[in-house]
C-alpha cells in the first residue's frame, strides 16, 4: 500500500461528497452521474488498497505506479468545482428566465394585480436576496401628489409627502426625469436601498424601489436583471394606459366626453332596477332646435364646438348623481335620479331657460341655442331601457312637432298613434325599397401602400346607398338606424350579399375583392350562413371579405365566432371594421378569427397633428402585426396622411385621397375597359 494511493482515495473521496452536495443543491442529474462515477472509482482504489494491506514496508516509498490516478483524483475533484460553477451559472439563468417569463405571462393575462405579482416574485427570487419591503410609485406632476401603484402587503393609496413615502430618499421623486440610459438604477451609498426607473421610451411611468439584506450588495449581473424586469414593466404599464384609454372610448363620446349611448343604457338598466327599492328616476331625451343651421351656415367644426360647450354647461347645471350622454348628433339623454316627475319638471324647466340665455359664439358671429326636451317617469312597467328611451324620444318628437323649444311629458294616450305612425313610416320606407329595388351600391377603393405592393387584386368595399323615386341619394345614416331599431338589418344583409355574389359571378374572370359589411343582427343567422356556402361554390370565396363592426362582434360573441370560423373555413376573409371606437381589448383578438383590422377613421383624420391619434394608430398597428393580421386605414382625406400612414407602416388605406365612392356596376365596366 502507498502514501499516494491513499492520498488519491481521499482526494476522490472528497470530490463525491461534493459532488452529492451540488447533485442536492442543483438537483442535476449531469453531476449525479459523476458522481456515481466517482463513487465506482473509489471502490475500485478501495478494493487495491485492501489486497495490497499485507505489504506496510511500502506505505511510504512504493507505489509511485499510483501517480496517474492521484491525477485522475486530482483532475476529479476539479472536474466537480468546475462542473459546480458552470451548472449553478445555467440555473440562474434558467432561473432569471422563469422569472421574466412569469411576469410577461401575468401582463398578458391582463391580471389586475400585476405589479403586486412582480413584487411578490421579486422578493422570493433567491438570487437577488431582497427584504420583503419594496414598491412601485408613479409620481402625478399636475397634482403633485405620488401615488403608490403596489407594495407587498399593502393596499393602493395616494401620499402628498415625502415622509409618507416608504423606500424613498429625501428629494428622489423630483429627480425621477433625470433617469436616462445606465442611469436607469441607482443605490444609496450603503447599498442597501435600489431605486429603478420605469421607463417605456422617453416616456416616465415611475420608479420601483427594493431593499437589500443586510450585508448583500447588488451584483452586477442582479443589477441587469432588475433593469429587464423596471423595462418590462414600463412597457406593459404603458400597454395598460393604452388598454384604460381603449375602455375609456367605449364608454364615452370622443367629441364632448359624455357618455356614449352603450354606457348610457347600461346605466338605465339600473335606474330600472333600482325602482323596486324605491328610487324613482326620471328620463329626459333632448334634442338642439335648428342645429343644422350653425353646420349649414358655419361648418362641422362649429357644430362640434357648440356639442362640446353646450356638453360642459348641461354638466354644470345637473346634480352629481345625475347620468348625461350623448346619444348621438345632437340628440343627449338625461337621467335624473331620486326625483319624481314634478322635481324633474321644474329641474328641467331652470335647464331650459339657462339654455336659452346662453349664447354661442363662432368667429365673432352669436348663435342663440334652444332645445326641445321629452320627458318620461320611469316605472315597473316598462321592460327595458329601450322602451323608456323610445318613449322619451316620442315626446322630445312631439315637443318639436309643437313648437320646439318645450317640454313635453310623455303620455301613452296621446302619443301612441304619432309614435306608430313614425315607426311604421320607416318602416314601410324600408320594406318598399327592399321590394321594388331602391337600394344602390356603391364601391370605394382600398389600396396597398407599399410602394412595391405584389397584391394583384383591386380591393373594394361595398356601401350601401338608398335612392328612392323623385328623391336624392341617402346615406347609410340616415335609414340604417332605424332598420338596426326595428330589425330589418337581416333582410337588408341577404339583399346585399345576394347582390355581390351574382355580380363577381359575373365577372369571374376579373381580379376584384369585394368587401361586405354585416350587422351584429345577421351575425349567425344559417340563412345568411347558407347563402354564403351557395355562393362561394360560383366564385373564388377569397374574393369576399366580411367586416364586422368590434361592437357587433363583441355584444354578439358566442354567436359571431362560430359564424365567422365557418367563413374563413370556405375561403373567405374577415376584416374586423372600426377597430378602437368600441369595445376594444387585446384579449378579443386571441378569440375573433379575422384577418384584417380596420383603424377607425377618428384616428386617422388628425394623425398628422395628434400624438395621442398617432400613438393609437402605431399602438394597432403593431398589435394586428404580431398577431398576424393586415391593417387598413380608413378616412385617409389626404396625401399628407398616406404618407403618414405608409411611415407608420399601415398596409392598406381608404378614403378620398385614394378614390370616391362609385357605383359597383361602374367599377366592374371601368375594370373591363382598362383590361
Amino acid at each position: 500500500m502507498s502514501l499516494i494511493l491513499c492520498l488519491s482515495i481521499a482526494i476522490r473521496a472528497l470530490a463525491l461528497l461534493l459532488a452529492l452536495w451540488v447533485w442536492r443543491r442543483l438537483n442535476d442529474w449531469r453531476i449525479g452521474f459523476l458522481a456515481l462515477m466517482l463513487l465506482l472509482m473509489g471502490v475500485r482504489q478501495l478494493w487495491t488498497l485492501v489486497e495490497n494491506t499485507q505489504d506496510w514496508r511500502g506505505f511510504i516509498w512504493d507505489g509511485w505506479e499510483e501517480l496517474p490516478g492521484l491525477a485522475v483524483s486530482i483532475l476529479a475533484l476539479l472536474s466537480v468545482v468546475f462542473l459546480e460553477r458552470l451548472l449553478a451559472e445555467l440555473h440562474r439563468k434558467s432561473g432569471e428566465e422563469a422569472l421574466l417569463h412569469e411576469i410577461l405571462q401575468s401582463a398578458l393575462d391582463d391580471s389586475p394585480r400585476f405589479l403586486d405579482q412582480v413584487l411578490h416574485r421579486l422578493i422570493h427570487f433567491p438570487g437577488l436576496q431582497l427584504q420583503p419591503n419594496a414598491a412601485v410609485w408613479s409620481y402625478d406632476p399636475v397634482q403633485h401628489s405620488y401615488r403608490l401603484l403596489a407594495r407587498q402587503g399593502h393596499e393602493r393609496g395616494v401620499v402628498s409627502e415625502l415622509s409618507d413615502c416608504p423606500l424613498k430618499p429625501e428629494g428622489a421623486p423630483r429627480e425621477i426625469c433625470s433617469y436616462s440610459g445606465s442611469s436607469r438604477i441607482r443605490e444609496d451609498p450603503a447599498g442597501h436601498l435600489i431605486e429603478l426607473c420605469i421607463c417605456n421610451g422617453q416616456d416616465s411611468h415611475g420608479w420601483m424601489a427594493v431593499q437589500m439584506k443586510p450585508g448583500q450588495r447588488l451584483i452586477p449581473r442582479n443589477r441587469i436583471l432588475m433593469e429587464k424586469v423596471a423595462t418590462l414593466i414600463g412597457v406593459v404599464l404603458a400597454r395598460q394606459q393604452a388598454n384604460q384609454k381603449l375602455r375609456y372610448q367605449a364608454r364615452h363620446d370622443a367629441l364632448t366626453g359624455l357618455f356614449n349611448r352603450y354606457e348610457f343604457q347600461q346605466h338605465l338598466s339600473s335606474a330600472l332596477q333600482e325602482l323596486e327599492r324605491g328610487h324613482h328616476s326620471v328620463l329626459c331625451y333632448i334634442d338642439l332646435d335648428q342645429f343644422k343651421v350653425i353646420n349649414d351656415t358655419c361648418s362641422h367644426s362649429a357644430g362640434d364646438e357648440l356639442l362640446g360647450q353646450l356638453a360642459a354647461l348641461l354638466q354644470k347645471m345637473i346634480h352629481p348623481e345625475d347620468i348625461l350622454a350623448r346619444l348621438g348628433g345632437d340628440e343627449f339623454a338625461l337621467i335624473l335620479r331620486n326625483c319624481d316627475l314634478d322635481q324633474a319638471l321644474e329641474r328641467l324647466q331652470v335647464l331650459r331657460e339657462q339654455l336659452n340665455l346662453w349664447v354661442f359664439v363662432w368667429e365673432g358671429r352669436p348663435f342663440h341655442c334652444s332645445a326641445s326636451f321629452g320627458v318620461v317617469a320611469l316605472d315597473e312597467n316598462m321592460a327595458n331601457g329601450d322602451i323608456a328611451l323610445s318613449q322619451a324620444d316620442a315626446a322630445c318628437f312631439m315637443a318639436k312637432e309643437q313648437g320646439r323649444n318645450r317640454i313635453q311629458v310623455y303620455r301613452a294616450d296621446d302619443l301612441d298613434l304619432s309614435q306608430q305612425r313614425r315607426e311604421m313610416n320607416w318602416v314601410s320606407r324600408l320594406e318598399k325599397a327592399l321590394e321594388e329595388g331602391y337600394f344602390r351600391l356603391y364601391a370605394q377603393a382600398i389600396v396597398p401602400l407599399k410602394a412595391h405592393s405584389s397584391v394583384r387584386e383591386r380591393h373594394y368595399e361595398t356601401l350601401l346607398r338608398l335612392q328612392p323615386p323623385d328623391e336624392r341619394l341617402l346615406m347609410p345614416g340616415a335609414f340604417l338606424p332605424a332598420a338596426e331599431r326595428y330589425h330589418l338589418m337581416l333582410r337588408i344583409d341577404l339583399w346585399v350579399v345576394e347582390r355581390v355574389l351574382s355580380l363577381l359571378a359575373r365577372h369571374c374572370d376579373e381580379d376584384v375583392k369585394c368587401s361586405i359589411n354585416l350587422s351584429g343582427q345577421s351575425l349567425g343567422d344559417p340563412q345568411l350562413l347558407e347563402l354564403i356556402q351557395v355562393g362561394c361554390r360560383q366564385i373564388r370565396p377569397s374574393r369576399l371579405c366580411f367586416e364586422i363592426t368590434e361592437t357587433a362582434a363583441i355584444c354578439n360573441l358566442s354567436r359571431a365566432q362560430p359564424f365567422l370560423e365557418a367563413i374563413r373555413q370556405l375561403g373567405c376573409q374577415i376584416a374586423l371594421d372600426d377597430f378602437g371606437s368600441g369595445f376594444s381589448s387585446y384579449a378579443y383578438l386571441k378569440r375573433l378569427p379575422v384577418d384584417y383590422l380596420k383603424i377607425d377613421g377618428q384616428f386617422v383624420r388628425d394623425i398628422c397633428q395628434d400624438e395621442v391619434d398617432l400613438a393609437m394608430v402605431r399602438s394597432i398597428n403593431e398589435l394586428a402585426h404580431v398577431t398576424g393580421k393586415k391593417t387598413v386605414a380608413e378616412w385617409a382625406e389626404n396625401d399628407t396622411i398616406l404618407e403618414k400612414l405608409r411611415e407608420v407602416g399601415v398596409d392598406y388605406a381608404q378614403g378620398y385621397a385614394i378614390g370616391v365612392p362609385l357605383p359597383l356596376e361602374a367599377v366592374f365596366m371601368k375594370r373591363r375597359q382598362a383590361l
